[in-house]
């Protein structure tokens, strides 16, 4: 009888539970309650994609900046020998 609460106090019972897609908050939580036992068994995605925290916006140029004035067509025309 003293074997069996020996062993049974001794034993420890695993339990696993399966979290998929855990918000920020869930992850912290278990962070801090299971610190030494959380594991990711399965892992697919290991980092955060870049739309998810960039974006990238085109950009507007000044008027005289976006000029055929300036482009480089409109100066070789201005420094053409070959054009009379």
């Amino acid at each position: 009888f003293l074997t069996i609460i020996i062993f049974t106090g001794l034993n420890s019972q695993i339990q696993s539970m399966k979290i998929l897609t855990p918000t920020e908050l869930i992850f912290e939580q278990l962070q801090t309650q299971y610190s030494s036992t959380l594991s990711c068994l399965s892992c697919s995605r290991i980092a955060i994609q870049y739309s998810k925290f960039l974006s990238i916006k085109p950009i507007a140029y000044h008027q005289v900046c976006s000029s055929y004035f300036i482009s480089s067509n409109f100066i070789e025309l201005l420094w053409d020998t070959e054009f009379p």
